[in-house]
């Protein structure tokens, strides 16, 4: 059965130092999804990546939206919601929790929980869309993997009959009830999540992704002249040449078609098929810019004034033979 903690006694549930909660789960489990295990590694040991502005603002937005998408959930369905005070642990393991955004109003006994998101057009399109918005809702599962993964296991925590979830997304709403699985699955997550837990207390580091390298960027230590490639990076490197190449096969490519089109429309602006239907245009515009050669030529005080030097690291592959490709 469940077992609840005042929010106030549930340790870091906002830096999520020491703790699972729902939203890494997914990750817990191994699936693909904006948290890695290394990003759970990363906030359960306090090191978690400081929250950029932008970050910041996101996740304000999302808070603010929540009611919003409550009371949407309410209208279309008819069914109240109340914010819930506490958390859920495991019982013994109070480093295994969640927090629901809201708890349903009961009127037959059954227990019921809404997760709301606001999800942005990009990233819409792991979610069934389905065309009459006047449906309360649909019960499907065909949610992304770690969302799907976040209700299971409220359902594990919260022991709910019913978890629905709501996305937002243009200004448009979307619900789902996700079926509750067996509870040999979700007894088997929490296992999962215990062993993975224990796994972090031992001081095991989970391996980063590339998505994980690429949102760490490094200074260049100069003292640290090489750095012998793992098969994994080996592959890349590979990999990476042959896609450099056909992005140049296909930018040659690129310009034949061109030349080829406008050479076509020669003096015209416009380019229509038989039945008039424009399929392109050919037309002048204009740009400003600084001649900033001549300016630093002739007004050397001026450009060093305004000048800005900026600082990057750049990837440059070797041939087979080592040598350094421009």
């Amino acid at each position: 059965m469940y077992q609840t903690l005042p929010i106030s006694q549930a340790g870091g549930t906002g830096d999520r130092k020491g703790i699972i909660g729902g939203s890494q789960v997914g990750a817990v489990l191994g699936l693909e999804g904006y948290v890695t295990q290394y990003d759970v590694y990363l906030a359960f040991t306090g090191q978690a990546r400081p929250i950029t502005a932008q970050t910041e603002e996101t996740f304000a937005f999302g808070h603010i939206l929540e009611e919003s998408i409550a009371q949407m959930f309410t209208f279309k369905t008819g069914m109240e919601t109340v914010e819930v005070p506490y958390v859920y642990v495991v019982p013994e393991e109070h480093h295994l929790l969640i927090h629901v955004d809201r708890e349903i109003v009961s009127t037959d006994g059954r227990r019921r929980a809404l997760e709301c998101k606001t999800v942005s057009s990009y990233a819409a399109g792991g979610w069934v869309d389905y065309d009459n918005l006047n449906l309360p809702y649909i019960t499907t599962d065909r949610i992304p993997p770690q969302y799907l993964a976040q209700v299971y296991w409220y359902y594990a925590l919260g022991w709910y009959d019913e978890v629905y979830i709501s996305r937002m997304t243009n200004n448009k709403l979307w619900t789902y009830l996700v079926p509750r699985p067996e509870r040999q699955v979700l007894d088997a997550m929490v296992q999962t999540a215990k062993a993975f837990y224990d796994r972090l207390v031992a001081g095991w580091v989970p391996p980063m992704r590339s998505s994980d390298r690429r949102a760490n960027p490094v200074r260049e230590d100069e003292g640290k002249t090489s750095v012998t490639a793992d098969a994994a990076v080996e592959r890349a490197c590979m990999e990476l040449k042959d896609v450099s190449a056909q992005i140049r096969t296909l930018e040659e490519r690129e310009k034949k078609l061109k030349d080829d089109i406008t050479g076509f429309i020669g003096s015209a602006t416009w380019l229509v098929d038989e039945g008039g239907r424009r399929l392109a245009s050919w037309s002048t515009q204009s740009r400003t810019s600084i001649d900033s050669a001549r300016l630093r030529q002739e007004m050397p005080d001026v450009w060093k004034k305004y000048a800005k030097t900026g600082e990057s690291r750049i990837l440059r592959l070797s041939d087979r033979k080592g040598r350094q490709s421009l």
